[in-house]
C-alpha cells in the first residue's frame, strides 16, 4: 500500500521542517489492523522520480574529471522491511537518527564495491557534493541490497539513503506492508 503526502518544507537541501514525521508515522500505524509494517521513502522505485548528486568519499583522491555520484532517498526507519531490501550489513535508521545528531547514511552493495572495493563501507563517511563544501559528512551505518529503481532491465547504480529526520524532501512516500489486500 503506497500514499503520498506533501510536507511543509522551504528547501530540499536542509533539515526538515516536521523532524518527527517518521516517528509520527510508526507511532500512528502501531495496532492498526491490518498494518505488517511501514516507512517512507523520497522516491519510489520505479516512479520514474530520481535525485541525483555528486559524492564526496573520504580518503579518495578528488578528481573533477571523475568524480564520485550517486542517486540518493531519504527514507523513514522500516522502509527497507518493508518494501524487502535486505540488509547485508550494519543497521538500518531508527528514530535516535536526530535532525541535530551524527548524520549517518546506508549505501547499496553497488555504492560499497565502486567506492570501498574489497573492504566494508560501514564507519566510513562521505559528503553531498564537492570537498570543499559545507555539507555535512555522513557516517555510513549500513549496506542494502540493490534495487532496479529505474527498470527491471536496468543494472542497479550506486546509491545512497540518509534518513528523513536529517535531511528533508517536500514528497515522500508511505508505505505499507499489509495483512491482506
Amino acid at each position: 500500500l503506497t500514499l503520498h503526502v506533501s510536507l511543509p518544507q522551504e528547501d530540499t537541501s536542509g533539515p526538515p521542517i516536521r523532524q518527527t514525521f517518521c516517528a509520527d508515522l510508526s507511532r500512528g500505524a502501531e495496532g492498526l489492523p491490518g498494518i505488517r509494517s511501514i516507512g517512507a521513502i523520497s522516491h519510489l522505485p520505479l516512479s520514474g522520480a530520481n535525485a541525483g548528486r555528486a559524492v564526496t568519499i573520504e580518503g579518495r583522491p578528488h578528481n573533477p574529471e571523475d568524480s564520485p555520484s550517486a542517486t540518493y532517498r531519504l527514507s523513514c526507519p522500516g522502509y527497507f522491511a518493508t518494501v524487502g531490501i535486505p540488509l547485508i550489513e550494519g543497521r538500518d535508521f531508527s528514530h535516535r537518527d536526530v535532525t541535530n545528531g551524527e548524520k549517518v547514511a546506508a549505501v547499496n552493495r553497488a555504492m560499497a564495491e565502486k567506492y570501498w572495493p574489497g573492504q566494508s563501507p560501514v564507519g566510513k563517511r562521505l559528503k553531498i557534493g564537492s570537498p570543499q563544501n559545507d555539507n555535512p559528512w555522513m557516517v555510513v551505518v549500513g549496506v542494502v541490497d540493490n534495487i532496479r529503481h529505474f527498470g527491471l532491465d536496468s543494472d542497479a547504480r550506486p546509491e545512497f539513503y540518509a534518513p528523513y529526520s536529517q535531511l528533508a524532501w517536500p514528497v515522500m512516500t508511505v508505505v505499507a506492508k499489509t495483512v491482506g489486500e
